[in-house]
């Protein structure tokens, strides 16, 4: 016979299942304080995975869903996709039964062989720029060797060539072309030519993807710009938590719905900032410690032009002023914005406003 608990007293609670008690009782408080009370805004978090979206299927739904189409990234270009694939190929293994000059094979190897101190080489294939033009960007795949203490034992310069041939024709769209590849490895050991072309086929395979894909990075980098677009505040110092104000929910709503159509575990969240104290002063904070970094950075290269043109003439070239006062510009127009919608006084920001305006009004006085 089953015999239940004793009256008023059930399963023993765990300090984990406390825990999540908490947290689950903390939430539904939150919500509950936000369903009661205006918003503030909304704390803005995403996660962006490579699952691969083509560009005419990106603009379809930028339409669909009313988006900027300015804000689309650029057209793909192929030349730019073989840069991409080239900019970071690395690939080390151990040369299987290899042993460095002076190893095993030798008098002194075979006295460090008994003393277990045999030095095993290892082989990385790395891809080097060698030359662009107009006609071509010319890249190497080479192969540097070392031994266990990281001394480099060979380097060769050529194990295949890897070239982006431009396509010349008339009418052809910007950056197109085609990857070649030639292969030069007969005086590697067999044994290493299938470390070889796994390098060359990952290219291939990369770079036919970058032609035709936005990928993960491309649209990470254009839900970033877009989102910061809306006049986010950056409240995570290392980046990736942004605060928007109420005014932009639309547009917020329909990017929570692009960005769950990239599919791949793709999500933007949104979540309800209620109009409080704390909440308030915490995105009044975010706020003034970017504008105090974006002025220092402003100051510091109008600082940096200031000093260039001392090594000339003393004058500023007109673009250079014209660019660092569209900045300040910018920048100005951001902090009248933000305490306008946050209903505040920005006079930190204000005073270091004044300091960057007295060094443009300097600059442009010495453009010329």
């Amino acid at each position: 016979m089953r015999h239940g608990a004793p009256p008023g007293k059930g399963p023993k609670m765990t300090a984990q299942d406390a825990a999540g008690t908490r947290v689950t009782s903390a939430f539904d408080g939150y919500l509950d304080t936000v369903g009661q009370g205006p918003l503030l805004g909304h704390l803005v978090l995403y996660s962006v995975f490579d699952a691969g979206v083509l560009p005419e299927e990106l603009a379809r739904w930028f339409a669909e869903l009313g988006l900027d189409p300015d804000r689309l990234p650029p057209p793909l270009r192929a030349d730019g996709a073989f840069e991409t694939v080239t900019s970071n190929v690395k690939h080390t293994y151990e040369i299987p039964g290899g042993r460095a000059p002076g190893g095993a094979g030798t008098a002194k190897g075979k006295r460090q062989a008994g003393k277990g101190k045999e030095r095993e080489r290892t082989a990385t294939l790395m891809v080097r720029p060698v030359r662009r033009d107009d006609q071509a960007i010319v890249c190497h795949l080479v192969r540097e060797v070392r031994d266990s203490g990281r001394a480099r034992l060979s380097y060769q310069d050529e194990v295949a060539q890897v070239v982006f041939i431009r396509d010349r024709r008339p009418g052809a769209s910007p950056g197109a072309g085609e990857l070649s590849v030639t292969v030069n490895i007969d005086a590697l050991p067999q044994r290493e030519h299938p470390e070889v072309y796994a390098v060359l086929d990952s290219i291939r395979e990369q770079f036919a993807r970058h032609s035709r894909y936005v990928t993960g990075d491309k649209m990470r980098a254009m839900l970033r710009v877009y989102i910061e677009s809306l006049l986010a505040i950056r409240v995570r110092a290392t980046g990736g938590v942004y605060f928007v104000h109420r005014h932009h929910q639309a547009t917020l709503d329909a990017l929570h719905v692009l960005v769950k159509r990239f599919g791949g575990g793709s999500a933007l969240y949104p979540i309800p900032l209620p109009d409080q104290e704390e909440m308030r002063e915490m995105v009044i904070s975010a706020f003034r410690q970017k504008a105090t970094q974006d002025l220092q950075r402003l100051a510091a290269d109008i600082a940096a032009a200031q000093d260039k043109a001392a090594e000339r003439d003393g004058s500023v070239t007109t673009a250079a002023a014209e660019a660092l006062y569209d900045r300040f510009r910018a920048l100005q127009a951001e902090a009248g914005q933000h305490s306008e919608l946050l209903n505040t006084d920005l006079a930190d920001t204000s005073a270091a406003m004044t300091l960057v305006s007295t060094q443009i009004a300097a600059l442009l006085a010495a453009a010329g």
